[in-house]
């Protein structure tokens, strides 16, 4: 099945891969310009970037911030590994590449007496195995969140309660899934794969053609999550696998009544802060890694991105609404987040896009 897929026409097309992307950042990290005395360059993801959160950490160390978005945790392992990071500080790149950066050697080992509050963490995050090798921390857990398949209530006449129902007939082009890995892995968990992050050939080959066989339901596969809650919202699609701040916005728009089908079979994406090496040596790095470990400033930016954050205590401080969206989805249960599904390396990543590459392109 794999072989088929891989020579399919339209895989020959080129897809992202770390080697293609530090050719293509080199050029744009030279012409960054660095940070000045007293500031911090973040490359992440944009919903960390918000000004007001900037404004009042600046307010409280005197340290300024700028910010790049960056797109995927490819960009940002490219831009670190191809070592022309220099004027980037501190990446804020998920679990599945965090161990990929700390074998690199481009990322600092973290002096975590400086950090106090992440005693405070859900203890799963304080040194997670993601952020920590040979007894050394390399990174510090900040907002986490899942990928959860869920429905609107109309969209069927009875509640599913199983994953078999991604390929029911009657939700034909009625589904958004993500244009990521982690709609293989939904598949492969479904399927009762125990690893789906180093699946055997024989294991990707058959969560690959179960993918395409779901492909008739799927009206679009989503690479910007926007697109995916606008259709949701709107009625153009009444379902499909969006993560934790997808399903927010959704929430957020008036559509409470949304059913999460089989959340046992959830995964788990937890976004760190990590320290480019060579900056540890800038006094406002730790400022932002303790100043941001905080429940008080977590709580800032909680109900700005509809992510569930490490410090234990910040869901009290959060708005009555926001602390029952979180309930609803589990994200303030710690015996949830310890069996969560999350993300882990791919060691042969390359292949598994090259792998999803082929069926998205299949008929």
């Amino acid at each position: 099945m794999i072989a088929q897929l891989l020579s399919h026409p339209a895989s020959r097309h080129p897809i992202r891969s770390l080697a293609l992307a530090f050719l293509a950042t080199a050029l744009s990290l030279a012409s960054a310009q660095p940070a000045a005395a007293g500031g911090i360059n973040l490359l992440a993801w944009e919903g960390y970037s918000q000004r007001p959160l900037f404004d009042a950490f600046t307010a409280a160390t005197g340290c300024r911030v700028s910010a790049t978005y960056a797109a995927s945790n490819d960009e940002m392992a490219a831009k670190v590994m191809s070592g022309t990071s220099g004027s980037i500080d501190l990446i804020s790149p998920s679990n599945d590449v965090t161990q990929l950066l700390m074998r690199s050697g481009k990322v600092a080992e973290l002096d975590m007496r400086r950090l106090p509050h992440v005693a405070e963490f859900y203890p799963i995050l304080r040194a997670p195995t993601w952020l920590v090798s040979n007894g050394k921390q390399y990174g510090v857990a900040y907002a986490y969140g899942f990928f959860s398949f869920i429905l609107t209530k109309k969209a069927l006449a009875e509640r599913p309660t199983s994953l078999k129902v991604m390929w029911d007939p009657r939700l034909a082009d009625k589904l958004v899934m993500g244009d990521d890995l982690e709609t293989l892995y939904e598949v492969a968990r479904y399927l009762g794969i125990k690893d789906v992050y180093n699946m055997s050939d024989q294991e990707l080959d058959r969560a690959a053609a179960e993918t395409v066989k779901m492909k008739p339901n799927i009206i679009k596969f989503w690479s910007n999550m926007s697109d995916a809650t606008d259709m949701i919202t709107s009625g153009a699609a009444v379902g499909g696998n969006l993560a934790t701040d997808g399903v927010y916005r959704v929430w957020s728009a008036g559509i409470k009544d949304l059913i999460e089908v089989d959340p046992n079979h959830r995964g788990g994406y937890v976004d760190n802060w990590m320290v480019v090496k060579g900056s540890e040596t800038n006094p406002c790095v730790y400022q932002w890694l303790d100043w941001s470990s905080q429940a008080q400033n977590q709580a800032r930016g909680a109900e700005v991105t509809g992510l569930g954050y490490a410090n234990a205590g910040t869901f009290a401080l959060l708005a009555p609404q926001f602390q029952s969206f979180l309930r609803q989805y589990g994200l303030d249960d710690p015996a949830v987040i310890a069996k969560t599904d999350w993300w882990q390396p791919v060691a042969h990543r390359s292949h598994y896009q090259e792998v999803w590459a082929a069926v998205k392109a299949a008929d």
